[in-house]
């Protein structure tokens, strides 16, 4: 069998983030063919068909030189080992994150780590054997970055695997929402490219209205200690109205959070980072048939308003996201609708489905 080796700093286990969960999912798909090892962060999950070694250990760095193929994102323990069928993930457009964090956080060393950043994806695009995008919009921002640089760009398109990412339901029951108003959840973190702060004027809005409303987010401490999840979010809304919870909820049971909500609220300001990423927490609304509120701008809005999953509002505006939030309350029957276009797509987004290409890929090696 094909020895294959997916690699991550990140954590895996009960709490894990994209990366991790991402990580994840694709050892288990690949391990229904391949031979598998997972190199994760504190690895820390029950798994029956593949091997995990720790994240920075000996061993892990030995199944990364090992492996027939390897599948990472360009971390610089990665990099090193200059694997001949090495195959980067670039799914989380990091460099443009980082843009974002250094307009509210300037400081030396996020300049540095954004110079790091850029000089691993460079030498990502010049080097891997191929190279994964999450939407057309993210291949067509790293041709850009590679062109730029000089890079060769014959042949630039048969180096591409376009794999988003999986709608996995996990555990929906027994909820773990109390009974109440209807819920808006935030799921995730509260990045500063995101505008969590435009939800609460929403909400607030919303029930100073007369229309009682409440709105959950989710995404409380990291499950990766060295990373703060959360930005500042002021307000007042009265108590009860925002919530917010203070862990990262396990993996195997957000749907019990998620599932019972009205609307998933996804909303961004308008940046470049916008225009490139896909929005992980789009794929639990899609699991869970929970519609979404989005904002205006890259893939996953453009998906929600093509198959009616939902409602995009344009960025910025606290009234047309309550306006939005107000529709879903009111309006059962566009809300049902939006429920069964979910339902519609999700089967596309099964993991043994995104992971398809990859697999093809790794067979034909």
């Amino acid at each position: 069998m094909t020895r294959v080796t997916i690699a991550t700093p990140d954590r895996v286990g009960e709490r894990m983030a994209g990366p991790g969960i991402r990580a994840w999912h694709f050892a288990e798909e690949l391990a229904k063919r391949c031979d598998v090892t997972l190199v994760a962060q504190l690895a820390e999950a029950e798994s029956s068909n593949f091997q995990q070694l720790k994240w920075g250990s000996s061993e892990g760095v030995t199944a990364m030189e090992a492996a027939d193929v390897l599948v990472a994102q360009p971390h610089r323990k990665v990099l090193a080992i200059k694997h001949p069928r090495a195959i980067y993930d670039l799914f989380d457009p990091v460099v443009l994150e980082l843009a974002e964090l250094l307009k509210v956080r300037p400081s030396f060393r996020l300049k540095m780590h954004r110079s790091v950043e850029w000089g691993r994806l460079g030498v990502a695009l010049k080097n891997g054997w191929r190279l994964i995008a999450a939407a057309p919009r993210q291949r067509d921002f790293y041709l850009g970055v590679h062109a730029s640089r000089g890079g060769e760009v014959e042949g630039w398109s048969e180096r591409w695997l376009e794999i988003p990412f999986g709608a996995d339901p996990g555990v929906t029951e027994p909820s773990k929402l109390e009974p109440g108003p209807p819920l808006f959840v935030w799921s995730g973190g509260s990045w500063e490219w995101l505008d969590p702060q435009l939800a609460v004027e929403a909400i607030e809005k919303v029930v100073s209205g007369g229309i009682p409303a409440r709105l959950l987010f989710l995404g409380g401490a990291h499950p990766n200690p060295e990373v703060d999840g959360r930005v500042g979010i002021s307000g007042e809304a009265s108590e009860g109205i925002v919530l917010r919870n203070p862990e990262w909820v396990p993996y195997r049971e957000r749907g019990r959070w998620i599932a019972g909500a009205r609307a998933a609220m996804m909303l961004h300001r308008d940046t470049a980072e916008a225009g490139v990423s896909i929005r992980t927490r789009l794929f639990d609304a899609i699991a869970f048939g929970v519609p979404v509120i989005a904002s205006r701008g890259g893939w996953a809005a453009d998906l929600v308003e093509r198959e009616g999953l939902g409602i995009v509002v344009e960025p910025g505006s606290a009234e047309s996201v309550a306006a939005a939030m107000r529709r879903m309350i009111e309006d059962d029957a566009f809300h049902a609708g939006c429920v069964e276009h979910l339902e519609r797509v999700r089967p596309r987004f099964a993991w043994s489905e995104v992971v398809a290409p990859l697999a093809q890929a790794i067979a034909e090696a």
